[in-house]
């Protein structure tokens, strides 16, 4: 028999009027099974607090869409590339920021017996605040890393503890482990992999909870038969480091940096080679759009990154500086010179010019832009017009 239509509209009405305090009971739900569901405007996972800067205000500025920010807290990232474009420095050397800004603790996983106190302490790390634990296996490197965590979790500890792996690359399961001491040859079978996507996905959550940074060195290789080359190289221990990571930034080397014969940098057996000129490209970006990329990076094997290098190649894409052939100007006609003689100065910089670079930078990049600011304002300006109509239609029930 066909429904009466009166029934149906009462339905219908009851349907329309469910409060949001029933929503909220059937909400309970979820509150009852999961104690960090929060509505997204009141999440505390879901923000990042902090920055740690990498020592190199291009690079944060590729990472962060700022040049005083860097590296996310409470996040996963990533630095791979091939040997000798200072990973392991670079760690180090956000390490040594960290430590400046309150993060007292630092735990080095260790799988290539890389890291060197003499190398850290020059790079401005205290070496007595950091716990380095050798690691030769991927599930003893997981196990230890979730035992920390939750540990820091029951005790409430936040942004205290910065926690490194160098590499991911030379981690082995412990079956690799066990068929090369028995004299097996057996094929991994992806065994790898799995086991290193176990250990990402254990740390995210629980890095995110006490805002500890995650981060990360992996090797890459290319494939020299393939036709076309891609620009994001593979990493060592299959994909799962790209999906898992806030960040990842591909380092490659430009070209070896050669020393002066005054500032006494390169020895002597080194033919005046210093360091390495890097390019950095953002192979993923949660915070930022990706595939941006930072070059003229200066390392310099003994005292790290460059803090203004790769600012000049930024600020003429921004046309804060213009460039002419080999010679470049202010964007108000004052001739600089060539690019050598100021691009590494720290008073040019530091005279209004970063300033104005950096805002140009957060303006374009960030998601959190003007544009946003602009929309804000207008649902908080329809929502107060909302109510003082409300307001006015009660009064008039009120008469």
């Amino acid at each position: 028999m066909a429904r009466r239509k009166k029934d149906t509209e009462t339905e219908t009405e009851k349907n329309i009027v469910t409060s949001d305090k029933d929503l909220d009971k059937a909400f309970k739900v979820i509150d009852d099974m999961n104690e960090d569901a929060t509505m997204l405007s009141e999440t505390p996972l879901s923000d990042v607090n902090d920055w740690i800067s990498t020592g190199c205000y291009a690079l944060n500025a590729i990472i962060s869409g700022n040049c005083y920010k860097g590296i996310p807290s409470g996040r996963v990232t990533g630095f791979y590339g091939l040997q000798a474009c200072g990973k392991t420095l670079l760690l180090n050397t956000i390490v040594a920021n960290a430590q400046k800004k309150g993060y007292s603790r630092t735990v080095y996983f260790d799988s290539e017996t890389a890291l060197d106190k003499m190398c850290a302490e020059r790079l401005g790390c205290d070496i007595t605040q950091i716990k380095h634990a050798p690691v030769e296996l991927i599930e003893d490197c997981r196990n230890q890393v979730i035992a920390l965590l939750t540990k820091l979790i029951e005790m409430g500890a936040k942004r205290k503890v910065v926690i490194v792996i160098d590499s991911l690359g030379n981690l082995s399961t412990r079956k690799e482990l066990t068929d090369a001491q028995n004299n097996h040859d057996a094929a991994d079978m992806g065994l790898r992999a799995k086991t290193l996507s176990s250990m990402m996905r254990l740390i995210t959550y629980r890095a995110a909870k006490i805002e500890a940074p995650v981060l990360f060195s992996n090797h890459i290789y290319e494939n020299p038969s393939a036709l076309y080359p891609t620009l994001i190289k593979k990493q060592a221990g299959g994909l799962k480091p790209l999906f898992i990571a806030s960040v990842l930034v591909q380092l490659s080397v430009s070209n070896n940096k050669a020393a002066d014969d005054k500032n006494g940098e390169a020895s002597r057996m080194s033919d005046k080679i210093t360091g390495v000129n890097l390019t950095a490209l953002t192979a993923k970006n949660r915070f930022v759009p990706p595939f941006i990329s930072a070059s003229d990076i200066e390392l310099n094997f003994r005292t790290g990154l460059n803090k203004y290098s790769g600012l000049l190649d930024l600020a003429v894409k921004y046309d804060i500086i213009r460039q002419t052939g080999s010679v470049y100007q202010t964007d108000q006609g004052t001739s600089l010179g060539y690019g050598a003689t100021f691009k590494n100065n720290p008073e040019f910089w530091e005279n209004g010019v970063l300033e104005k670079l950096n805002k140009a930078i957060e303006s374009d990049l960030t998601y959190s832009n003007s544009k946003y600011e602009e929309l804000k304002k207008e649902i908080e300006a329809t929502e107060e017009l909302e109510k003082i109509a409300t307001e006015e239609e009660l009064e008039k029930l009120d008469k």
